[in-house]
């Protein structure tokens, strides 16, 4: 498998107000390898907030033992980033990340994760 490469989304007038950052994997296989991290503005204060990471690939894998190893293996690698203080699931493919850590050491993790378990989500995925 090829390298990771991680870019910046430079916002548009039409999200410009939503992202404080957005960052994304490039990959030709979005649908397994896709990660990608967004901080939203606080209304209140203006301040962004913590990092949102999106793991394309688990709102697709529901079954036992796969669904619980990915999950756990993402909460895992993010929380051994430097700089990340908690991780909470927050939805079934989007994790919450608190802490000083930068966006594209938490999407090179996931990535590199994901790799690691490739066969097994392609596998599962395929026959989604």
């Amino acid at each position: 498998m090829d390298s990771i490469k991680i870019v910046k989304i430079e916002p548009n007038e039409d999200d410009y107000d939503e992202f404080e950052e957005q960052w994304l994997h490039v990959t030709d296989e979005q649908e397994i390898l896709g990660v990608d991290a967004s901080r939203e503005i606080d209304e209140d204060d203006d301040s962004p907030r913590d990092w949102t990471v999106y793991v394309a690939v688990a709102e697709f894998i529901r079954e036992a033992p796969l669904e619980s190893i990915l999950h756990s293996s993402v909460t895992e690698t993010l929380q051994g980033v430097n700089g990340v203080e908690s991780v909470e699931q927050e939805d079934r493919e989007a994790w919450l990340v608190e802490g000083s850590a930068e966006a594209k050491d938490l999407i090179h993790a996931c990535v590199s994760k994901l790799k690691e378990i490739y066969p097994q989500l392609r596998s599962a995925y395929d026959n989604t």
